[in-house]
């Protein structure tokens, strides 16, 4: 399958998807959102806020959970991140079904199982191509490590997902990162919360650039990075 991609220079770019034709990706829910009424008439809010809810969810992962050789800060951030995907989609909280702690619970240990898995494929990966890997490496495990790929997505979504992996493979950790957490549909306020950790804060300042070189990325076709 081929996805012709056209760019703000008038550029157009065959993109090259492999495999079965893919199917339709499911549409992203709106978030904040009200439940349908359940067979007793309840409606409640879904999903979890992280700003407002950040205490309380650093009191959960701290009590329950940690990962070796992996900062609590980028654990946290993490879990930020999966928490703020979830909200809009299917899976987000729904108070009726599961009590917030135990969600977070849930939410924050399939965080720990995926990271485990993926620094063991990062460390082969790592041994294969013998990449040194020091002490000095600041990336986070969010930069570090690519996402599996969407089931069902589109061929937009499959080309965005190059232009996030060959942004890591060339250091570009804040664009991917960025990147990442805004095509889950969240405002900026709640990304630039969820991605600011420890002694870090990501200004609205930090944003617009962000925001602004991955455009040009992306109207460029990427080529300064294949």
């Amino acid at each position: 399958m081929k996805l012709k991609v056209k760019f703000g220079t008038g550029i157009s770019r065959v993109v090259k998807i492999p495999g079965k034709p893919l199917k339709k990706r499911p549409d992203r829910l709106p978030w904040p959102r009200l439940s349908s009424p359940d067979e007793q008439g309840r409606i409640v809010a879904l999903g979890v806020d992280v700003v407002a809810k950040r205490q309380d969810i650093i009191k959960i992962v701290h009590k329950f959970f940690k990962v070796n050789n992996i900062p609590m800060e980028e654990l946290l951030q993490e879990v930020y991140v999966a928490i703020i995907h979830k909200n809009f989609t299917r899976s987000a909280h729904d108070s009726r079904k599961s009590s917030f702690g135990h969600y977070v619970y849930m939410v924050a240990n399939n965080v720990c199982i995926n990271l485990v898995h993926r620094k063991r494929r990062y460390d082969k990966e790592s041994e294969s191509i013998h990449t040194p890997s020091g002490h000095d490496d600041n990336r986070t495990i969010l930069d570090s490590f690519e996402a599996p790929p969407e089931k069902n997505c589109d061929g937009m979504s499959e080309y965005m997902d190059e232009i996030e992996t060959n942004m890591r493979r060339h250091g570009m950790w804040d664009m991917a990162r960025y990147l990442r957490a805004v095509r889950s549909g969240a405002d900026a306020d709640v990304i630039r919360e969820a991605l600011s950790w420890g002694g870090r804060k990501i200004s609205s300042k930090t944003i617009r650039d962000i925001r602004s070189q991955i455009q040009t990325v992306v109207r460029d076709g990427h080529a300064n990075l294949l």
